[in-house]
């Protein structure tokens, strides 16, 4: 009784301090609507959900962030193993197709859940882009959208890297989709061939199972 009262009162002081992910309008602008036309005619199979972006094999691949399929760091070297693997993966995807800008597309909460803030916490200049609502269950997810260049992701890398956020990255035309997790990151790509490249590149990383 006592912790559901004392859960209360702190989301309700969320709530009202602003510190929660949710929004009630979506930002209606030409930023917004040229990432709907984009996500529309790129990746409109998907809804922008980290956990429903798995794609086809022939698109898909998954690369292991630790040796030996280790999910979380233990020690400050494992974890700059960590961000030296998503900074070289990275570097490599926004090198092919010749742009430095990135887009980080992240999924907050409202004050009720446990995880919000956690996205826009770590992106303050983030902007609302669209709520979806995929589960079965009614939970929504609010999505946000912040501008960034590649040297300005370690903070969020660390936080996904401990379970602490959600997003997916891209680069300006979202040729691509860079999802890190606790343990690795998943990529979809426009082509096979894009894909095996990848998978050349960073056979080592690759899951052994």
């Amino acid at each position: 009784m006592f912790e559901g009262a004392r859960w209360l009162s702190y989301t309700l002081s969320r709530r009202v301090s602003g510190l929660h992910g949710r929004f009630r309008v979506a930002e209606t602008s030409e930023r917004s609507n040229d990432l709907t036309a984009r996500w529309n005619q790129k990746w409109n199979a998907y809804v922008p959900v980290t956990h429903f972006l798995r794609g086809d094999a022939l698109h898909w691949i998954r690369l292991h962030s630790l040796p030996e399929s280790k999910q979380y760091p233990d020690t400050d070297g494992e974890g700059a193993m960590i961000l030296s693997r998503h900074r070289a993966v990275l570097a490599d995807l926004l090198a092919a197709q010749g742009s430095q800008n990135i887009l980080v597309i992240g999924q907050d909460y409202d004050w009720n859940d446990s995880g919000a803030f956690s996205f826009r916490r770590l992106m303050p200049t983030s902007w609302p882009w669209r709520a979806v609502q995929p589960e079965v269950d009614g939970s929504t997810f609010y999505i946000w959208v912040a501008e960034k260049q590649l040297d300005e992701l370690d903070d969020l890398l660390a936080a996904v890297a401990e379970g602490d956020a959600r997003a997916i990255i891209t680069n300006a035309t979202l040729d691509w989709m860079y999802v890190p997790y606790e343990g690795g990151m998943d990529i979809t790509l426009s082509s096979p061939k894009e894909r095996d490249a990848i998978a050349s590149r960073y056979a080592d990383w690759l899951p052994n199972d």
